[in-house]
Formats: structure tokens, sequence, C-alpha cells
């Protein structure tokens, strides 16, 4: 117990009070016991015989060693709260995230239900997915592509949501990639052009393209189980890829994709996002507020394909870009 409250000397939310009796005056809802185990089970044995309470007995996830016996009313759970708030506020879709045992009954309730990867075992099975952990910002990098489509597009927002990547959409991916590339950059570049780029699924080195796109900050637009796009950004800001399905050209994916990857750049401090345009792509960009800085040629299978340094200023920056 020391050790929690010396890790919160600043929270105003603690307050130190005269003697023990002072623990109950007001109205008290929430009690937790810090200590070992063994001095606290019999504690819990006693207490979780009375079904008018929720009483919890975990070890804590930061601190190994460490448990915490949590005592409040049946009625006053983590799911009993986001039940309420959700009709109260009339939402539609409920997305609930935790680590510990107290958030299992919280995920039964929701809608979208996400462990972080730091999350004990049974919170893990229990949720519908798993996110980075709490030490690599999960809530928020799944929260930054989650609202991309409606922050971008407003009203025009599609059936597609946006999601994180997963090892498992690899193969889709390249896949994609491999398509988007012959069927519509073919608009741009010669037969030639687009054989030398990427001449096949298998051409593309998948231990590379995985590593890197676990590395980096990647999102992956669906819509009933079809990966429609995708993009990623590394934690230099620069936007490495961004590739949307034929069939879902101009329909706000890529809006929303670039949306989610530029507010990261931001989240991370970046003073501008740098991406190298294909002759497809650099419109889009235009559109979106980024300059040209040169035309370049890379090679690829002998073959020179050309394309464009690009640059958006963030806010913060040498400048605004437009959103």
């Amino acid at each position: 117990m020391a050790r929690y409250v010396a890790s919160r000397q600043r929270d105003e939310r603690l307050l130190p009070v005269a003697d023990e009796e002072a623990l109950y005056q007001g109205e008290v809802f929430y009690f937790t016991c810090i200590g070992g185990r063994e001095e606290l089970l019999p504690a819990y044995e006693t207490l979780r015989q009375d079904k008018a309470l929720s009483v919890l007995l975990q070890e804590e996830i930061y601190q190994p060693g460490e448990f915490w016996l949590e005592v409040m009313s049946a009625a006053a759970t983590k799911a009993q709260a986001a039940a309420w708030l959700k009709e109260r506020l009339g939402c539609q879709r409920m997305t609930a995230f935790g680590d510990g045992l107290n958030d299992i009954p919280l995920l039964e309730e929701a809608d979208v239900r996400c462990a972080v990867a730091n999350a004990v075992p049974q919170l893990r099975q229990a949720a519908g997915q798993v996110i980075p952990a709490n030490t690599e910002d999960g809530v928020a990098r799944f929260l930054l592509a989650d609202t991309a489509p409606t922050l971008a597009l407003g009203e025009r927002a599609g059936d597609f949501r946006l999601r994180l990547y997963r090892p498992q959409d690899l193969e889709g991916l390249i896949q994609l990639f491999y398509e988007t590339v012959h069927e519509v950059n073919l608009g741009d570049y010669s037969p030639a052009e687009v054989d030398a780029w990427v001449p096949s699924p298998e051409s593309v080195d998948r231990a590379a393209w995985g590593e890197s796109l676990a590395a980096h900050y990647t999102v992956v637009a669906e819509r009933e189980g079809q990966l429609l796009g995708f993009g990623d950004m590394d934690s230099t800001g620069y936007f490495d890829r961004l590739y949307v399905h034929r069939d879902f050209q101009g329909r706000g994916v890529a809006t929303a994709i670039a949306h989610a990857l530029e507010g990261f750049a931001h989240g991370l401090g970046a003073q501008r996002v740098t991406v190298h345009a294909s002759r497809t792509a650099r419109p889009f960009f235009e559109r979106r507020g980024y300059r040209m800085l040169y035309a370049q040629q890379v090679e690829r299978r002998g073959v020179l394909l050309e394309n464009f340094a690009m640059e958006l200023a963030l806010e913060g920056g040498e400048g605004h870009g437009s959103h």
C-alpha cells in the first residue's frame, strides 16, 4: 500500500483521513485492500459469500507479487456503468478495453471487446481482439484507426472500418498490393514497369513485409471480412505504403487511412509527414496539402520507375497541411 500511495503523491483524488473511522464517513462504493495473497485471502473468502457484493482478488499486473482485493456493490461494476452510459447517451456501439480480471464483465457487455497485449490470459481469451500493450499506446492506436472514417469523411463514411494490422493479414495484403499495382497503377505506368514493380505475389519478401508492417503503425480497411486497403507509417513520420482495392477507389478508403496515419505522425510530435508518391497517388496527396519536393527514379529489377518525394507540414511545423 505504501508503494501505491507513494507512486500517486500528485493524485488529488487521494485524501488522507484522520483515523480508521473516517474511512466510513460519506457514501462508500468501493474498497481496495493491497497486500500479499495469503493475508487477503481470508477476507476474500468471507466477503465473496455476500451476493450483494462484487469481490475480486487478483495479482497486480504491473507489480508482480502484489495482490488487490476489490470490494464493491454488485450493482456498481464497470459493466453496469458502461451499460447505463450506452443507453443514456444513445450509443449504437460500445467498445471496451481491459487488462485485468475485473474487466471481464465489462468486455462481456461491450459490442467490441479489446484486450491489451499485456492483459491477463483470462481476459485475452474473453476479448474479441488483442491490441498492442499499454506501454505501446495500444488503446490510442486502436482509437486513432477506429474513429478515422467518421472523422475524415463525416456523413460520407461508408460501411467499412479501419483496424490495426494483424500478422494473419499478411498474405491478403500482399495479394491486394499486387492486384492494385497491376490494375490501378497500370493506368499510369507501362506493363513493363508494373511487372518490374511487383512481377507476382510470390516475388514479395514476406519476411521483410511482415517485419515492417508489424513495426510500423499499420491500419487495415475492412468490410465484412474483405480487405479493402491498407497503409503504414514508421516512427519518423514516413508514409510507407498506401494501397486500396480496385473496386473501392474513390470511396474514402484512402482518405480514412491517410487521416489515421497523419494523426499518428502528429501524436509522435513530427513536424512533417514525408512520402514517395507514385504517379497514381500524387494527385491524392496534393489534394491533402502535400507539396512536391522533387521527382526521382528508382530502379526495380533493372527498370526505372518514377515517383515523387512529397511532404506535409503538420501543425507546429513550418506550416499547416490541408486535411
